[in-house]
């Protein structure tokens, strides 16, 4: 019995930590997300009761360019994690690092673009149903990124 209850507890702390995003979980209301991201981040340098945007920071030891949260009705739904790099062959070695240190605390698949371009998913959505999130790579504003996305989330629990 006695395992059976730590089994339980350990799955309970697993869930509640795949349904986060560092110490935040998705559908934390804006004021108190607010405060534990700024905290663990610093000050934003843009604020608004739908985004907190921060440029140039250090998260799960990589540096992205920018990292936007996102709030709908109220509640933290979306996370947006930007890496320049020079080239898609960068972009591709970066999106492979990420897999692996977010692979450590998480079930992690690896899937192909049409162009055969590898793309990863893992986690487990707080809606009950898909992933948590997908590292990909893509051009944006020009430039060749590695990107992690975290929802969005419907959240109607």
């Amino acid at each position: 019995m006695k395992k059976i209850c730590l089994a339980a507890l350990l799955m309970v702390s697993m869930m509640a930590k795949a349904q986060s995003i560092g110490k935040v979980q998705f559908g934390t209301p804006l004021s108190e997300a607010k405060t534990e991201i700024t905290a663990q981040m610093g000050n934003p340098s843009k604020a608004t009761d739908q985004e907190l945007c921060y440029t140039n920071k250090v998260f799960n030891g990589f540096k992205w360019n920018e990292i936007h949260f996102f709030f709908k009705d109220g509640k933290l739904n979306e996370a947006r994690f930007y890496m320049n790099v020079k080239n898609k062959a960068a972009a591709k070695v970066q999106a492979k690092n990420v897999s692996k240190v977010l692979g450590k605390d998480n079930v992690m698949t690896e899937d192909y673009e049409d162009d055969g371009t590898p793309f990863y998913a893992g986690g487990k959505s707080p809606d009950g149903f898909g992933h948590l999130f997908t590292i990909f790579v893509s051009p944006r504003a020009g430039r060749w990124t590695t990107q992690l996305r975290y929802g969005p989330f419907e959240l109607k629990h």
